[in-house]
């Protein structure tokens, strides 16, 4: 199953959401179907999707490249009945063919490290360290307004729109412009 599902905490209401397509920018969302499924399990539909994905892009005369490609793994543990991140899960790695047939392994990001996607750098983990750096670096050292970035900044950080939540992904696919 590609997909996930999340249910609202205050009406029950199932939001089902497959995947997040807008040109050549595609995310994939992959995530365990029980609360027992193992992240090995998870990763094996992972690889499925990557290559039904890649199939895809072919038949439409498109072509992915490897290079442009990341991917996430967010796994749980619970450690004294507190969640933490597993950074290392038992979990393959995720391979997609290039444009000449040859396949390559997608590279795997942590979930504290931002990826570009739609013109904001975002990280599953809620942090926007990456996207704050970008900007600081990209926009003000070459010629946006400081007034505006400021601006920008404090809006991400007051209780409205906080950078704590994010969208939690399991596996991204960036595919080439």
């Amino acid at each position: 199953m590609v997909g996930i599902n999340v249910y609202s905490a205050l009406t029950l209401t199932l939001f089902t959401l497959v995947a997040i397509l807008y040109v050549d920018d595609s995310d994939i969302l992959i995530a365990a179907t029980r609360k027992d499924e193992s992240a090995e399990s998870v990763s094996k539909r992972a690889q499925k999707a990557a290559t039904a994905y890649q199939d895809g892009v072919h038949q439409t005369g498109g072509a992915v490249r490897p290079e442009k490609c990341r991917w996430y793994s967010i796994s749980f543990k619970w450690i004294a009945g507190e969640w933490k991140y597993d950074n290392n899960p038992k979990i393959d790695k995720v391979y997609i063919q290039n444009s000449n047939g040859n396949e390559r392994e997608i590279e795997r990001l942590k979930v504290n490290q931002g990826w570009k996607g739609l013109g904001i750098i975002a990280a599953p983990d809620g942090k926007w360290k990456d996207h704050v750096t970008y900007l600081i670096e990209e926009k003000i050292n070459h010629g946006m307004h400081q007034s505006v970035l400021h601006i920008y900044i404090d809006m991400m950080y007051t209780d409205q729109h906080s950078p704590q939540y994010s969208n939690q992904l399991i596996i991204c696919f960036q595919p080439p412009p």
